[in-house]
């Protein structure tokens, strides 16, 4: 940004010299100097940058950090020693405990590698900050502003994911991932990666999955609602999350095709997963 602005302030003071100027368009510099420099900037926005939202980028930042080390496409390491789990997405594992990466592991990693190893990173943090593994929750971005997330997500490596409280942005994550499954990018030409039929889960396929299936019933408890699939599998709704459904009625869901995303768990011989937003399931 210094040498922005140390560029547009020159290459004004340029044409000045190179302009012969009435008194009176002296007089109003400062005016002309605000305007050119917006002018300007337009030109100097990285390509990246000039792609996303408004929603998704951004200049302002909690703090700024060198990141030493890139676990995976969605985990960072910082020169203070925090770990920095990024919001809105999960990017394909590296498994580095039986050494077979998921199919595109490898490519997220080298792609975020690209972009910020033994760089600096503008970071924003999310209403919750931390997780269950001590990590930071946060944003991530290139010191002009472009959204780390963003570009992973539309370059298919990524997958969208919507966890309350930390929604900031979800929107335009939930658009880019989008973009990146109608182009059959990546991930989504996979045949790895299609989603699990709900009659066919198993004990191989716990970890976070995309399933899909036909709802057979709706059971309603004091701490959540259950969208069942059959008896061995069903999504959960926690009553906490339920405000964040304002327009779900789940009997409505009996005998309609639907896909979701999520971790799928294994209780007493049942899978179930987790849903806590709108964005992680729909109606086929």
């Amino acid at each position: 940004m210094i040498h922005n602005q140390y560029y547009r302030h020159h290459l004004v003071l340029l044409l000045l010299k190179r302009t012969r100027l009435s008194n009176s368009f002296k007089a109003t510099y400062p005016t002309f100097l605000l305007l050119f420099s917006f002018f300007v900037s337009s030109l100097l926005l990285s390509p990246a940058l000039a792609a996303q939202t408004n929603t998704c980028s951004s200049r302002s930042f909690d703090e700024r950090a060198l990141v030493v080390r890139v676990y995976d496409g969605d985990t960072v390491k910082l020169a203070n020693g925090d770990s920095i789990r990024l919001i809105g997405i999960n990017t394909p594992e590296m498994n580095y405990d039986t050494g077979t990466p998921e199919p595109y592991a490898k490519k997220a990693k080298r792609f975020l590698e690209k972009l910020v190893l033994k760089n600096k990173i503008g970071i924003k943090y999310g209403a919750e900050k931390t997780d269950r593994y001590k990590r930071k929750l946060a944003h991530i971005f290139l010191l002009d502003g472009t959204n780390l997330q963003y570009e992973i997500l539309k370059s298919g490596l990524a997958f969208n994911i919507s966890i309350p409280p930390n929604l900031r942005r979800h929107n335009c994550y939930f658009n880019a991932e989008k973009t990146a499954r109608n182009n059959n990018l990546g991930i989504w030409k996979s045949p790895h990666y299609k989603p699990v039929k709900a009659s066919k889960i198993n004990k191989n396929q716990l970890g976070f999955k995309l399933i899909t299936g036909k709802v057979n019933s709706v059971l309603k408890t004091k701490k959540s609602i259950r969208i069942k699939f059959s008896e061995k599998m069903a999504l959960r709704i926690n009553k906490k999350d339920l405000h964040y459904f304002k327009n779900l009625q789940p009997e409505q869901l009996i005998g309609k095709h639907i896909t979701a995303r999520g971790w799928v768990n294994l209780y007493k011989h049942r899978f179930s997963m987790r849903i806590r937003h709108p964005d992680a399931m729909s109606v086929n």
